[in-house]
């Protein structure tokens, strides 16, 4: 169970239904070596970094995150959409 108390039989199943309706990207050196190059130039941390690396590399058109800056551009083709954001806006007025 995780800090929102979700049972792991339905965060099992949310996993399947993402791998089910997604493209799934493995990590390989390529992948890691860009995270590597990411952090450095952004400010990233290693994780975030490999996220943004994955995106890139599997060419997503939005980077959905919570985690990184809402609006911000990477690498002068991707750029990162906070799906909160837009609901903490509605939430306001």
């Amino acid at each position: 169970m995780l800090k929102n108390r979700a049972p792991d039989a339905l965060i099992q199943d949310n996993i399947e239904s993402m791998i089910r309706r997604c493209e799934v990207l493995l990590i390989d050196t390529g992948t890691i070596r860009a995270a590597h190059k990411l952090k450095l130039r952004y400010g990233f941390s290693y994780w975030d970094s490999l996220v943004v690396a994955t995106a890139l590399q599997g060419d997503c058109a939005i980077l959905y995150s919570e985690d990184l800056q809402d609006g911000q551009l990477i690498e002068e083709r991707r750029r990162v959409v906070n799906p909160l954001a837009v609901a903490d806006a509605r939430d306001c007025g």
